[in-house]
């Protein structure tokens, strides 16, 4: 993108939780899936509770919580993108 800066401040007048995802790396943000990075996803990080791979393990309440925080973020992103698109083409 040639002009980030301009666009990420016009974005961020209308959709910071977009604008979040891209400058963020703390709360959550945008990564790679993979090393050709071409598929992306929006995380939530968090510390590891245990060191394990038992799936019980991922029912922990505080992997529940931080699931449930990244879903409302998700489904506010969506909202937020649709009702504030900043760009004509977006729409």
């Amino acid at each position: 993108m040639r002009n980030r800066k301009e666009a990420l401040a016009e974005l961020k007048k209308t959709c910071s939780l977009a604008v979040n995802i891209f400058t963020n790396t703390v709360s959550p943000h945008s990564v790679y899936l993979d090393r050709e990075q071409k598929g992306g996803t929006v995380v939530l990080e968090m510390k590891a509770l245990v060191l394990t791979n038992r799936i019980v393990d991922y029912l922990h309440v505080r992997v529940v919580e931080k699931t449930m925080e990244l879903m409302k973020y998700n489904l506010n992103l969506y909202v937020e993108l649709e009702e504030k698109y900043p760009f004509s083409a977006w729409k």
